[in-house]
C-alpha cells in the first residue's frame, strides 16, 4: 500500500466588493477616526491639566515655605520680647514697683459665708 499525501494548492479566490462591505468600512473608519480624536482630545486635557495642577502645587509650597520663614521669625521675636530682662522694663513702663514687705489679711472662719 503507498501512503501519498495529496497537497492541494491554495486558491486566492477575489471577490468584488461590495457596497455593504464598503459601508462597513467607510463607518468603521470614521468611527476609529473619532476615537482617535476624543483619546488625543483627552490626552491633551489631561495633560493640561497636569501642568496646571503642578504649578499650583509648586506655588502653595512657595507660600508654606514663606510661611514657615516667617513663622519662625515671629517665635523668636516673641521669645526676645518675652525674656526676664525684657519683662523688667515692660513692669518699669507700667509703673509697677517692686514688692519689700508681703502681708497676708487672715480670714476667720465664723466670718465666712456658707450655705
Amino acid at each position: 500500500m503507498i501512503n501519498a499525501i495529496a497537497i492541494r494548492q491554495p486558491y486566492l479566490i477575489i471577490k468584488p466588493l461590495n457596497l455593504r462591505w464598503i459601508f462597513n468600512l467607510r463607518i468603521f473608519i470614521i468611527l476609529l477616526s473619532g476615537l482617535i480624536f476624543f483619546l488625543l482630545f483627552f490626552y491633551i486635557f489631561q495633560v493640561n491639566k497636569l501642568t496646571s495642577d503642578n504649578y499650583l502645587i509648586s506655588s502653595q509650597e512657595k507660600t508654606l515655605a514663606d510661611i514657615s520663614k516667617e513663622n519662625k521669625a515671629l517665635e523668636i521675636d516673641s521669645n526676645q520680647v518675652n525674656s526676664l530682662a525684657n519683662i523688667d522694663n515692660l513692669a518699669k513702663n507700667f509703673g509697677f514697683e517692686k514688692v519689700n514687705k508681703i502681708t497676708y489679711v487672715k480670714v476667720l472662719e465664723g466670718s465666712m459665708a456658707a450655705k
